[in-house]
């Protein structure tokens, strides 16, 4: 018989299942129609406006790219998105989907959100920065379960790491610049 599974194994699972249903979310409103097509491109390219000037060239480069055929790039984010999801929902596949939805946030993060606008001096949350796929990156980081029987992240380590993530462009209030320092 499989012994009960703890409150903390429990809420842990929740949250990742709930990380799952967010990129499912984010899935089905990556189909929509104003998604798709020329308006996905130029969001892209909207992005590098401010930017330093390494960040303007990439999302220019990246909206170039994404001209040539932007229904079928928006088609292929909106399938990795399901597909990842349905990955992290189904505690089969999670710790794989976890950590491979952690580059793929980033990527969204780097390219489809302009790092969130960090760079330009003008991101605030009420305007969405530091951005969804940032926060999607240090969610799964603290979520990662464990990779097998002998390895135990501690939650400080993960936090650590959270921290270091978020601290880089500050917005990681506790953290003063130094993760191992907060969050130990």
């Amino acid at each position: 018989m499989t012994p009960a599974p703890r409150p903390r194994q429990l809420l842990l699972g929740r949250l990742q299942a709930g990380l799952g249903v967010l990129w499912l979310i984010d899935g089905v409103l990556q189909l929509q129609p104003a998604n798709r097509g020329a308006p996905f491109a130029e969001a892209v390219v909207g992005n590098a406006m401010g930017q330093p000037a390494w960040m303007q060239h990439l999302l220019v480069f990246a909206s170039s790219l994404l001209a040539t055929a932007p229904t079928a790039v928006s088609l292929a984010l909106a399938i990795g998105e399901l597909v990842l999801g349905t990955a992290i929902v189904l505690p089969r596949f999670r710790r794989p989907a976890l950590v491979a939805s952690i580059p793929f946030a980033l990527s969204i993060w780097l390219v489809g959100e302009g790092l969130g606008n960090v760079p330009t001096g003008f991101a605030m949350l009420p305007s969405g920065a530091p951005g969804a796929a940032l926060l999607y990156a240090v969610a799964a980081v603290i979520l990662l379960p464990a990779a097998g029987p002998g390895s135990t992240p501690t939650v400080a380590r993960r936090r650590a790491a959270a921290c270091s993530v978020t601290a880089a462009p500050g917005w990681c209030g506790r953290c003063c610049g130094s993760a191992p320092r907060c969050c130990s």
